[in-house]
């Protein structure tokens, strides 16, 4: 019996080549990345709303605006803080039922709709994504309660 080559080297040589390319993410990065968009997303979702203040009200303005880089870096810090938490740790901030229905490339394709249209968004996304916001919500209430009583006394 002969044996014969199935593909010539030079295929074989693209195919490697073509496996080197490609990148593989772990868990780990989606999950960190994940993070990233839902935070910077519902922060995103306040500066939308904080467009009602007139621009006429400079004091509310700059206080609102102040109230936002307080935020921002409280949200650095916590995504900061997520990296550094093992793969259980991120898993478990998760709907873990949900983590293998989204596709990672979709996260902030979901994360826009959150803001402009919600009756779009996946709900597998919104299952998923819900502990996360509902810890952001809690640990920034009062930042958040500030700026929602400055949109309220427009």
């Amino acid at each position: 019996m002969k044996f014969t080559k199935k593909y010539t080297s030079d295929v074989v040589d693209k195919l490697v080549d073509i496996a080197i390319d490609s990148t593989f993410e772990l868990p780990e990065t989606h999950l960190n990345n994940l993070f990233s968009v839902v935070n910077l997303g519902m922060y995103d979702a306040l500066r939308h709303r904080a467009k009602a203040i007139s621009p006429r009200k400079k004091e509310k303005v700059e206080v609102c605006n102040e109230l936002f880089k307080e935020l921002y870096e409280l949200i650095k810090v916590d995504i900061e803080e997520f990296r550094k938490l093992t793969i259980e740790a991120k898993t478990a901030s998760f709907t873990q039922n949900r983590i293998l229905e989204i596709d990672p490339s979709s996260y902030n394709k979901n994360e826009m709709l959150m803001t402009f249209d919600k009756n779009s968004v996946d709900m597998d996304y919104i299952y998923l994504t819900q502990p996360v916001r509902k810890k952001f919500n809690d640990k920034h209430k009062q930042i958040i309660h500030k700026i929602e009583n400055l949109l309220i006394n427009n």
